[in-house]
């Protein structure tokens, strides 16, 4: 589940003036007017650019793409803008071929996530529904670590964790693939897969726009048993519910935002009242689907937990946490490691805990294509915290089949973790 709630708080847009009414183009002096005026933008706004080796590698990147225009194609060039940017090894500064109509991509009727086994398929268009949690081996021959490998250079990313995000649904673009050398044209490729029952089998693929409808797609998970908590009420800003078996409040913030029909302060409040009432003697964070939103919106959360002495402490208090926090959800969990006694468990978030964000918007001039960019360094941390991320006290990690069979490695973590407390606090009793 990617998606793409980069800012901390608004997003400023710059557009030049003739970039609304430009049609696309592929001739080399407009590429090469793009490139210019996106080197432009970023040399004067962007702060990671003003500490030296993050400028050297994207001006050379730049420099680069620049002088190969002429013997490159418009998927070589728009790819080549996507490895400049990754250079800066910035989160929030990126183009998206996976969802901009001026780019006009393509892609394969499936939906790929980086397991801790592999890359499996977690979705597919109706037609393909017996390819649903099969593991992906290989593309027109390639195999698929070889494709990962070439494919990494242009992903953008704080961490690795960012790049295991965005990299699945970068791969089932027809043209990204072709321009890597994972396939052999840009409209149709052979996929070979390892079905759950552990036979091969091989498909040709037939690209579509990526604005094409995904109406009817079948999920990889066995939806004969009830989705594990986390995926309950996944597009819901934010939830809770008391687990009776456990004497525990389960809470899920899934975007640092205010929902329609009620304030994310409203919901802490609410949040915290109910666990006071209910005696809850546990309480559980889960934020590894939130990527972000509005940081200012987090203090109240914070202060909540702070507040609840009754689970701040060891043992009692856990958030969860994984490749999707991300942007204002990093800062959420920056505060609460910083001033609460939780235990994190999961994986690693998907950006550092110092990091850059406030997203701006850039169109580019003759092209149309849109590029995210940081514009402020958010010192949440010590400002000697160089850590690539919060590494989980409790590493629970979702495998394939964990996924199939509706299964949640941190929840049951956890689970585990206040049930062998509660043993020990009878047994000193």
């Amino acid at each position: 589940m990617t998606r793409y709630l980069l800012s901390a708080c608004a997003i400023a847009v710059v557009v030049s003036p003739a970039s609304a009414q430009a049609p696309r183009s592929t001739s080399v002096a407009d590429w090469r007017a793009d490139v210019e005026f996106l080197h432009n933008e970023l040399i004067s706004h962007h702060p990671k650019l003003y500490y030296g080796e993050p400028r050297h590698r994207f001006d050379v990147a730049v420099a680069r793409l620049e002088a190969g225009l002429p013997n490159m194609s418009r998927e070589q060039i728009i790819m080549g803008i996507a490895r400049a940017l990754a250079t800066i090894q910035d989160g929030h500064t990126q183009i998206n071929p996976a969802n901009d109509q001026a780019i006009g991509f393509h892609r394969y009727p499936i939906r790929l996530y980086w397991y801790s086994d592999g890359l499996f398929v977690r979705a597919t268009a109706p037609e393909y529904r017996r390819f649903a949690g099969s593991r992906l081996l290989d593309v027109d021959g390639i195999r698929v670590d070889t494709i990962v490998k070439r494919l990494w250079p242009y992903i953008h990313g704080d961490n690795e964790m960012t790049v295991r995000d965005v990299l699945p649904s970068r791969l089932v673009l027809a043209e990204v693939l072709h321009t890597v050398g994972g396939a052999t044209s840009s409209a149709q490729a052979r996929f070979r897969f390892q079905l759950p029952d552990g036979t091969m089998e091989s498909v040709i693929l037939s690209a579509v726009p990526v604005s094409a409808p995904m109406n009817g797609w079948v999920t990889a998970r066995d939806v004969a048993t009830a989705a594990p908590r986390y995926l309950r009420n996944a597009s819901r800003n934010y939830w809770f519910e008391y687990i009776d078996s456990l004497n525990a409040v389960y809470a899920q913030i899934n975007a640092v935002s205010n929902s329609d029909d009620e304030t994310l302060e409203d919901f802490c409040s609410r949040l915290f009242s109910a666990t006071e009432s209910r005696g809850a003697s546990s309480l559980v964070l889960d934020i590894r689907l939130n990527n972000g939103g509005n940081n200012t919106l987090n203090k109240p959360c914070v202060l909540g937990l702070i507040r609840e002495t009754r689970v701040n402490q060891p043992g009692k208090l856990f958030v969860i946490i994984g490749r999707l926090t991300f942007s204002a959800a990093m800062n959420l969990a920056v505060d609460i490691e910083r001033n609460t006694n939780t235990t994190f468990v999961g994986e690693p978030t998907g950006a550092s805990p110092n990091h850059f964000g406030e997203t701006r918007k850039i169109v580019l001039p003759r092209s149309g294509i849109t590029v995210l960019h940081s514009t402020l360094y958010w010192q949440s941390s010590d400002p000697r915290d160089a850590r690539p991320w919060i590494d989980p006290a409790v590493h629970a990690v979702l495998s394939s089949a964990d996924y199939r069979a509706n299964r949640d490695p941190a929840m049951d973590s956890i689970v585990a973790l206040i049930r062998r407390r509660s043993v020990a606090t009878h047994a000193a009793r």
